[in-house]
């Protein structure tokens, strides 16, 4: 749904770089990703390496090596887009975790009014996500992806919620 292709897009916790490099592969520009594992940044960039080798083309990203807890930032904008696929499960899965810091990390690399946020996460329902991503904590909920379906019990409903939300 974005069709300026040089928006500034955040991959948080962004392990292989699959994501960021369907994106470089779409011609998006200006991309960034950031994971606390420094493992996952040499990895992403080794399969770029590879997939640029491959297909003959230079499609570049900027990865970060950072921490959600850590107060001090080290990418140097604001984004456009945030996607988070996994990583806020991940993060809250660490009982020392809070979601506030959370919630932190995200605002400090949002531009109120314009950054669109993008949650998938398979450990909250979407009644979940909507109450921890809520108006009073700065998220304006826009929409929510349909993801497969599956039935069990009498009851219907998606393994994974997937939402877009507007920081206001």
């Amino acid at each position: 749904h974005f069709q300026d292709k040089t928006i500034s897009i955040l991959d948080i916790g962004f392990g292989n770089g699959i994501f960021l490099y369907k994106l470089a592969k779409q011609d998006y520009t200006n991309l960034y990703g950031m994971d606390y594992a420094e493992k996952s940044l040499i990895l992403a960039q080794e399969i770029l390496d590879c997939k640029n080798k491959k297909h003959n083309k230079q499609m570049k990203f900027q990865l970060y090596q950072e921490d959600i807890n850590d107060k001090e930032r080290k990418i140097p904008i604001k984004f456009d887009l945030i996607h988070d696929k996994g990583s806020f499960d991940a993060f809250m899965l660490n009982r020392k975790n809070k979601m506030e810091d959370y919630i932190d990390y995200i605002l400090s690399y949002s531009k109120k009014g314009e950054t669109t946020f993008i949650i998938t996460s398979g450990n909250n329902t979407r009644e979940e996500l909507k109450e921890k991503f809520s108006e009073d904590k700065g998220f304006k909920f826009i929409d929510e992806l349909k993801n497969r379906t599956f039935k069990f019990g009498g009851q219907e409903g998606q393994r994974v919620a997937t939402q877009s939300y507007k920081i206001i």
